[in-house]
């Protein structure tokens, strides 16, 4: 399977995993904020300890490389094992007061796998956005809205995951 991060900036290789202890950390810890962790073990070899959801092992299909002259590690495979791609979804962007980033499914079911979400302000009230981990089969398509951005849709082809912006409409 292979892993990505889609964000405004554009679509990534790779999902950073860093912290103490070492995990995928997704949102933030607050109010109105919500914080998950999906842990990563090294001690024997690299892998996801315990997520097991939506019939999807990510021990079995993941790989926990160093990222080049330190820094953390990403999940990364290159090889294709089965038909699907593991995919961060980040909507944090721009803030301006009131916006909120998220995402929705257009075409088939992305399974979501861990989720977070971010906000703005003391008391989280200045906006929010989505930080999520799924799955994509291939045909799954979502629309992702940053915040305070122009929107774009993620498709998972058989060609691999492709990122198109929205025009927007005058």
């Amino acid at each position: 399977m292979k892993c990505y991060t889609s964000a405004a900036s554009g679509l990534t290789r790779g999902i950073l995993v860093q912290g103490e202890p070492l995990g995928v950390h997704l949102g933030e810890v607050g109010r109105r904020r919500h914080s998950s962790r999906v842990p990563i073990d090294l001690r024997d070899a690299p892998r996801i300890t315990h997520q097991v959801r939506h019939g999807v092992r990510l021990d079995q299909v993941t790989e926990v490389l160093p990222i080049e002259g330190g820094g953390g590690w990403v999940l990364a495979r290159d090889t294709e094992l089965g038909s699907q791609a593991l995919v961060r979804v980040k909507t944090s962007a721009v803030f301006i007061r009131g916006a909120v980033g998220s995402w929705e499914a257009l075409e088939g079911h992305p399974a979501i796998l861990a989720e977070g979400f971010g906000a703005h302000g003391i008391f989280g009230e200045l906006g929010s956005w989505a930080d999520d981990l799924i799955v994509m089969a291939v045909g799954d398509a979502i629309r992702v809205q940053p915040q305070g951005v122009d929107p774009y849709t993620l498709r998972h082809t058989s060609e691999g995951l492709e990122q198109k912006d929205e025009t927007p409409q005058a």
